[in-house]
């Protein structure tokens, strides 16, 4: 994931900008950086054991979210046609707290359903 974020910023904005209605930069930024914290958090999960607080899982892959968003905008002004932006390193950080709490969410039901059954 990682990588393709990257591949992705790395990718020239020669165009002319357009101006949309929905900000689909924003999008594509929160769904990158949910899919990251998503798979960040349940891999922390699984090398834990278990034994790791959900808090604790959250905090890391939203810190870690943040500080990769903060490198990719910086990354971003070495790239023709392309600006580094506050606005699209907090949709990062918006992003990785949403897929954090999505893995937390979903290991919980799933450790209930162990318990359960």
């Amino acid at each position: 994931m990682l990588a393709l974020i990257f591949a992705l910023s790395s990718i020239p904005n020669v165009a002319e900008p357009h101006r949309y209605v929905i900000p689909y930069d924003k999008v594509a930024h929160f769904g990158e950086y949910s899919v990251l914290a998503l798979v960040l958090a349940g891999s922390l999960r699984r090398q834990a054991a278990g034994r790791l607080p959900l808090a604790l899982l959250i905090a890391a892959a939203v810190t870690f979210g943040a500080a990769y968003g903060a490198s990719d905008e910086f990354h971003q002004r070495f790239v023709p046609g392309r600006d580094p932006a506050v606005s699209d390193w907090l949709a990062d950080v918006s992003g990785s707290l949403a897929g954090a709490m999505v893995s937390v969410a979903l290991l919980r039901a799933g450790d209930f359903r162990r318990e359960d059954g």
